[in-house]
């Protein structure tokens, strides 16, 4: 069973800056995000979507965007609507609690902290009588998730109720009890009565005429990947994103879909996180997969890496042979949809052309180095304990006489040296890294090694898988590049 997630969307920020007095790093460093003079295009220019339709781009919100985002609910709850298909004044309907959780748990993902306006604190519920329906809707203005289940609708009809207080309500009734829901009071003031064991509680919900309409994708292509080999792909590769305001198209992962694979790319400038898995098996003959490539917000990924978390959680409790995903991208609108089972996360590309991070890449190395992650691990973490906030260069030499990888570190308050045997091939080489990036790559590494892949003090390093498997079963290549920095004497 899931549990319920009643917290709203957080965006987690832990990458740390290289200093800005290190004018040879920075250029290094930089050299990822400008070193191209090829840029693929994520996003074609678009006729630009009704309002309705449209979504907000995923660029810096400042104090102008929070006044355009509430002016553009004001303004669509201030429409004059046509006479609604179904009354929320008789809504009556009987679920169990299990279900209701469940659906609560996943729309209240895409619930804003701090909503501009109170509709979007709300969860659009739709009750259909004749296909024995009901359907939640969650909508920020930037990213929207709507779900569905089968339960015994009496009465139909819609209204908006609090997703957090409602949520709240039901998580506390036993998870084998009966809800009984019904609204009462003038359709431009519902409330909701919610009856089950010996609880029975009114709340006050917002006519559903004021809820914002989610953005359809009335067409566009798409591609279907296992919801295991797009979590993983998801969570190797988003820590390298950036989370700088000033590189916008750099804000999320750049997912590009051709005949072979599909790729997952993020870069923040000075690292570049890389994952492919194949389109054989997926769904599709490779000669119907239409090729497509778009620049998804890191903030989006987020709210659907804990989607894809309770949806895998839910068929495993319930034992049902796992959905796939179906990614469908609109490139006239710039919108995302992520499709499965019922329950659908929409959102909005970001504009602009992603960098051809693909000729960064070294063609041939002169040197391998192979290490045990678990042991590198914890050799980083360790010396990262004398580390500055704003000075986190480490010096790494593989010392192919010794067969061992050093990392070294000098403060002026204290020092620190860290041994690794290694199976190094090629000369010796010493390089420096951001200790936190260079732990952030390891990190990822699927396996129970790592190789690094060197070829000189000033080029990048890259590391790849070596050895076993943490999971066998999910199908991802993966590469990590990291740009060195100058050590300092």
């Amino acid at each position: 069973m899931v549990k319920t997630a009643t917290k709203t969307k957080e965006t987690t920020q832990d990458t740390d800056s290289i200093p800005n007095d290190n004018t040879e790093n920075t250029r290094q460093q930089d050299s990822i995000a400008n070193g191209s003079k090829k840029s693929k295009k994520a996003t074609k220019e678009t006729t630009g979507p009704t309002p309705e339709q449209e979504l907000p781009s995923s660029k810096t919100r400042g104090t102008e965007a929070k006044a355009a985002e509430s002016s553009t609910v004001k303004e669509k709850t201030a429409k004059p609507a046509a006479e609604p298909t179904v009354v929320s004044s008789n809504v009556q309907i009987t679920c169990s609690q299990e279900k209701l959780q469940q659906g609560l748990s996943l729309v209240a993902l895409a619930t804003p902290t701090k909503p501009t306006h109170p509709i979007l604190a709300n969860t659009l519920l739709v009750a259909d009588a004749k296909t024995q329906e009901v359907t939640l809707k969650v909508f920020d203005l930037s990213v929207g998730i709507q779900t569905k289940f089968s339960t015994n609708v009496v009465n139909g009809g819609e209204l908006t109720l609090p997703v957090g207080l409602l949520a709240e309500i039901v998580e506390r009734f036993d998870s084998r009890s009966t809800i009984n829901f019904n609204v009462t009071g003038e359709e431009n003031n519902p409330v909701a009565s919610i009856k089950a064991e010996s609880g029975n509680y009114q709340i006050k919900g917002i006519p559903a005429i004021e809820f914002p309409p989610l953005p359809e994708i009335a067409s566009g292509s798409s591609i279907s990947l296992p919801i295991e080999v797009l979590k993983n792909a998801i969570k190797r590769s988003i820590f390298a994103a950036s989370i700088e305001e000033t590189k916008q198209v750099l804000n999320g992962i750049h997912l590009t879909v051709d005949k072979e694979i599909v790729r997952f790319a993020a870069t923040d400038g000075h690292r570049l996180a890389i994952v492919e898995t194949p389109t054989q098996g997926i769904g599709k003959n490779r000669a119907e997969i239409e090729l497509f490539e778009f620049t998804c917000p890191r903030t989006t990924l987020l709210t659907l890496e804990r989607m894809l978390a309770m949806l895998s959680s839910e068929q495993e409790d319930s034992k049902s042979a796992p959905a796939p995903i179906e990614i469908t991208y609109d490139s006239i609108s710039g919108i995302l949809a992520f499709t499965t089972a019922g329950t659908q996360l929409l959102g909005r590309c970001l504009s602009g052309n992603y960098p051809d991070y693909q000729q960064l890449l070294p063609r041939e190395f002169k040197r391998q180095a192979v290490v045990e992650k678990r042991v590198l691990i914890k050799a980083l973490e360790r010396i990262g304990i004398l580390t500055e906030k704003k000075e986190k260069t480490v010096k790494v030499e593989f010392n192919y006489e010794e067969q061992e990888m050093r990392i070294s570190i000098e403060r002026d308050f204290g020092s620190g040296i860290e041994s690794i045997p290694a199976g190094i091939n090629g000369d010796g080489l010493t390089l420096g890294f951001n200790l936190k990036y260079l732990l952030d790559g390891v990190k990822q590494v699927p396996t129970s090694e790592v190789q690094f892949e060197l070829t000189t003090e000033t080029a990048p390093a890259v590391l790849v898988p070596f050895g076993n498997s943490d999971n066998p079963a999910i199908r991802l290549e993966t590469k990590y590049l990291l740009m060195p920095l100058q050590i300092h004497s």
